[in-house]
């Protein structure tokens, strides 16, 4: 499997009821929205802070997993491990799947309304660590 489909179906699979939905809204519009907190939980951090916290992370030699840009919200969205969400104590929004949240993504690769993967995720790139 090719690195984008690969990607396309990871991402899909947010959707325990319907994954052919999602690579549908993403064949047909070049976005879906999918589910937060079944692969996933999501920080979402004002895009000034999030890209300070990027480098920090970087500079110290720490992994960085999937980041979205969303230039709609002024906003960066950190994929963290399912069940971060409820334990984060610090700065930005943690949501997770008892909050029941969806999250408008495009197809890795691509811009679609004013968003973009920095990183995109995938079946072989890990998550961030919250800590």
């Amino acid at each position: 499997m090719d690195p984008t489909a690969a990607r396309l179906w990871w991402l899909a699979e947010t959707s325990v009821s319907s994954p052919m939905l999602v690579l549908a809204d993403f064949q047909a519009t070049g976005e879906s929205l999918v589910q937060v907190g079944t692969r996933f939980d999501v920080l979402k951090l004002p895009a000034a802070l999030g890209t300070r916290a990027l480098r920090r992370l970087r500079e110290a030699g720490c992994h960085q997993g999937p980041v979205l840009q969303a230039a709609d919200t002024g906003s960066l969205y950190v994929l963290l491990a399912p069940g971060a969400a409820a334990a984060w104590t610090g700065t930005g929004t943690a949501v997770g799947r008892e909050d029941l949240v969806t999250l408008r993504v495009p197809i890795p690769g691509a811009v679609r309304g004013g968003r973009c993967w920095l990183t995109p995720p995938g079946p072989d790139t890990p998550l961030t660590d919250p800590a």
